[in-house]
């Protein structure tokens, strides 16, 4: 991410609805540029949200609401629900989606 898209960021978390991060390089895969490839850092479909965040220089600090699928071992799946505290580096994010919002209009 440069660092005036990061800065323009800062301005606008609170409307971040998912964070794309840059995969790493592996020993199948030697990505010439890993900024093509990216992983999501929420899992939308399960309802995963940012609860706080923290700007520090070229990091930023984030409590995600985490839900896992959980056997209670009657049959019974749920989901479980965990924070998770993510440090993560501004090189290692590839780009930002913000949440649409809808302007109502009415008719004069």
């Amino acid at each position: 991410m440069t660092k005036k898209f990061w800065n323009d960021w800062k301005n606008r978390v609170g409307e971040t609805e998912q964070v794309y991060l840059c995969l790493p390089k592996s020993k199948w895969f030697d990505y010439s540029n890993s900024l093509y490839y990216s992983r999501d850092l929420l899992n939308l479909s399960n309802k995963e949200r940012i609860l706080s965040y923290k700007f520090n220089d070229d990091v930023v600090e984030f409590v995600i609401e985490r839900k896992n699928i959980v056997y209670d071992g009657h049959y019974n799946w749920h989901y479980s629900t965990q924070n998770e505290y993510v440090k993560i580096n501004r090189k290692d994010i590839v780009s930002i989606k913000f949440k649409k919002y809808e302007t109502k209009t009415e008719d004069i």
